[in-house]
């Protein structure tokens, strides 16, 4: 059995593995992942306290029989993760997002608790559970239900406490099996007076996932397994409100960015505009950290905010696409004000925060402010003045034009219509150029010569732009030597002295973000063949390669034919050490990407709706 490789059953997908996304809940802070480099299975607790803490690897997992480590298989459904061996297998479902259940038959499952950065102390119980305390990061309790446990901690009475240790689950001599709850809690916990049979916890989880999955719309059937993924990474990147989350949050990643982009919510809200209820609260609760000035934070984490940069200033773009295009009926003309005061907070801050000069033209202070952190746009500096920005602008305040007519300020509507046509007007007549849109230094006025997409993505405005202009966007999207590649639009123009894909994320990589907003601009414009394409290859190429936020566009270099690797793409350190843009290093070890809830919302998007007939 040592040739057997991991892998999963969820849907029709069998590519997958818990190296891109772990095996939790909608909810829950605990996940069991599979280590890339190892191949070890691990059990995490995926809060945030600090950067520092290393949480990933908490405690490795193994199948066991006779005190030796069994090789084992898995598979994997929304409700449950099933380890094989030769010998027996071991079930993890999870009964709340709180507690975890296992049971086994034929073999047991140990627990190594040997991370002595993160361990803080090990406490047995007079009723046989044990619990194990990890600093700040929360405390687990294993309550044994059938069959036993054993642990081998040893109590250090200089450092007054337990440093590392061993908990094995053991099943019975006369069923073979056992069964364990573990309890996940942030200060003091206790086991519950009774305990769900455990297939019942399996039905409810797999329950739940398919009513989460109902509010992302239908998909062409050539992507059905993928958005189903999808539809589940995004679901298992909930965290219940804990700390700094006022509501639920969708974490960027499960085990390295253990935050909430609150630009990002605009694309989980379109995706999920099935229920556009869901779509509308998503989007509300971007609105949970803003402060009394109208600022809205970039990220947010369990136990801070990030308060470097401002939100992008998405949220238009969501808005309008949710009026315009989904059935509202749900929503009250409550929803609508609530919207509304918020939102316009927002906007008027864009206005008076960021316009410092005093031009009228917003600036970028900020890289995050764009939500496009390292594109060419900004190597000459900041502030800036760019047209993606004046685009999202002049969508932001025709939402608010829209939203103060659906609550009957019609005075109000018309001068947001009036300053969203003023923004156009300035888009239009002094940032195009005749083959792109500009940005330049806020300061001198010094145009960047860049050969960034984000200079054509204000193309989100669909047919609010003049008619030659979307023929010269279209155009030079569609032309394979420029933007165009068999996985979709690269994010710097192909033969740009700055593309590159290693450690960046818009040099040159495809962005999934990027995919989804020029298609639904070229679909709005009447370039609906364009759009389409883009859509298509794109979503192909994240069924070949998976849902990380970015994606190489070639699989080999371009010259030598050598193969590209995955992590080709995230080593920072190495751009000035290799000018072959499309080189790759030999690696002994695979690698494989973290798949991020941003990107499965992405898909889902365009495969619901830019394919749409």
């Amino acid at each position: 059995m040592s040739g057997i490789k991991n892998s999963v059953i969820l849907g029709s997908k069998e590519k997958f593995d818990l190296r891109s996304v772990p095996f939790s809940i909608k909810g829950s802070y605990l996940c069991i992942l599979e280590d890339a480099k190892d191949r070890n299975l691990y059990l995490s607790i995926t809060r945030s306290p600090t950067p520092d803490i290393q949480r990933k690897n908490l405690i490795k997992i193994a199948p066991v029989l006779d005190n030796k480590e069994l090789p084992f298989e898995y598979e994997v459904t929304p409700g449950k993760l099933t380890i094989k061996t030769f010998r027996g297998s071991v079930e993890i479902c999870f009964a709340s997002d709180k507690q975890m259940r296992i049971r086994g038959n034929g073999v047991g499952l140990r627990f190594y608790v040997n991370n002595p950065v993160q361990f803080e102390n090990l406490s047995p119980k007079e009723n046989g559970d044990i619990e194990a305390a990890f600093m700040i990061m929360g405390k687990l309790l294993f309550v044994p239900l059938k069959g036993s446990i054993f642990n081998n901690a040893k109590w250090i009475p200089q450092k007054a406490k337990v440093d590392e240790y061993i908990i094995e689950l053991f099943p019975s001599v006369e069923t073979k099996t056992f069964e364990t709850a573990i309890h996940e809690y942030y200060s003091n916990g206790w086991r519950d007076s009774e305990y769900l049979p455990f297939d019942e916890c399996v039905a409810a989880a797999e329950k739940d996932f398919e009513e989460f999955f109902k509010r992302y719309p239908k998909v062409p059937e050539k992507y059905a397994g993928m958005a189903r993924l999808a539809a589940w990474t995004i679901w298992n990147h909930y965290v219940n409100p804990h700390i700094r989350f006022v509501n639920p949050a969708v974490l960027m990643t499960r085990t390295s960015t253990l935050r909430m982009s609150l630009g990002q919510l605009t694309f989980h809200a379109m995706a999920a505009c099935g229920d556009v209820k869901k779509a509308w609260q998503m989007l509300l609760s971007t609105f949970d950290y803003q402060n009394d000035n109208g600022y809205i934070p970039e990220n947010i984490g369990e136990m801070g905010v990030n308060y470097k940069a401002v939100a992008p200033a998405f949220q238009g773009i969501a808005i309008n696409y949710i009026l315009d295009k989904c059935c509202c009926d749900e929503l009250s003309k409550e929803d609508y004000q609530e919207m509304y005061n918020k939102l316009s907070r927002y906007a008027d801050w864009w206005f008076v925060n960021r316009d410092r000069n005093g031009s009228g033209i917003p600036q970028y202070y900020n890289t995050y402010d764009s939500g496009w952190k390292d594109a060419t746009i900004f190597k000459e500096g900041l502030p800036l003045q760019s047209g993606d920005l004046l685009a999202n602008l002049v969508l932001l305040t025709e939402a608010c034009g829209k939203l103060a007519e659906k609550i009957g300020l019609q005075d109000v509507a018309e001068k947001w219509a009036i300053k969203s046509k003023e923004l156009l007007d300035i888009l239009v007549k002094e940032f195009w150029n005749g083959s792109q849109f500009i940005s330049r230094l806020a300061a001198t006025g010094e145009i960047v010569e860049e050969g960034s997409v984000v200079s054509l993505i204000p193309i989100i405005l669909g047919k609010r732009l003049p008619k030659d202009i979307i023929d010269v966007i279209e155009s030079r999207l569609a032309d394979d030597s420029q933007f165009m590649t068999p996985g979709g639009i690269v994010s710097e123009i192909l033969d740009s002295s700055e593309f590159t894909i290693r450690g960046a994320f818009m040099r040159g990589a495809i962005v999934a973000t990027v995919q989804l907003l020029l298609s639904m601009g070229l679909k709005d414009a009447g370039k609906e063949d364009l759009a389409k394409q883009i859509a298509t290859r794109y979503l192909d190429l994240a069924c070949e390669k998976g849902l990380s936020m970015n994606l190489s566009p070639y699989d080999s270099d371009l010259s030598t034919g050598m193969p590209m690797k995955v992590q080709d793409l995230y080593k920072v350190e190495e751009w000035d050490k290799e000018p072959d843009r499309f080189k790759a290093e030999k690696k002994e070890e695979e690698t494989v990407e973290e798949w991020t809830s941003c990107a499965a919302a992405s898909f889902l998007a365009i495969a619901g709706n830019i394919l749409k007939e």
